[in-house]
């Protein structure tokens, strides 16, 4: 064990200096730790807000990704439909074009049969059959 500094002027003088200095290295010490809580509690909340922009971000995007998946659902919809009356529309306009080439025949028919009517009563054709020249 170490004694007792020795008594005397000099060593009360280097004494107080190093309790001066220990104390000054103490409070830097304290200063620099006070700082770095400062600094880890600044980073922990910056940590907690992009973590709370992260969530608020990604249910956005399950949201959009939701959206996203019904739109192409209903334009899958709207383009089957749209296939679908296309076709009929088809459909409809081959069976009118069926019918006008037939009434039209039938009409050709009939001028045929009404000339030849009128030849035998000894008339003059009403009118010349369509397509045929004049």
């Amino acid at each position: 064990r170490a004694g007792p500094l020795p008594a005397g002027r000099g060593s009360v003088g280097s004494a107080s200096s190093a309790d001066q200095q220990a104390r000054a290295a103490v409070w830097e010490l304290e200063r620099q730790l006070s700082d770095a809580a400062a600094r880890l509690s600044g980073e922990a909340d910056r940590r907690r807000e992009a973590e709370r922009l992260r969530h608020s971000a990604e249910r956005k995007l399950q949201q959009l990704e939701v959206d996203s998946e019904s739109t192409c659902t209903r334009l899958r919809r709207s383009e089957m439909k749209l296939e679908e009356e296309a076709e009929s529309r088809t459909v409809a306009e081959e069976e009118w074009q069926k019918r006008l080439d037939s009434l039209q025949r039938q009409l050709r028919r009939t001028e045929v049969a009404l000339d030849e009517a009128s030849v035998a009563a000894g008339r003059r054709p009403a009118s010349p059959p369509r397509g045929a020249a004049a």
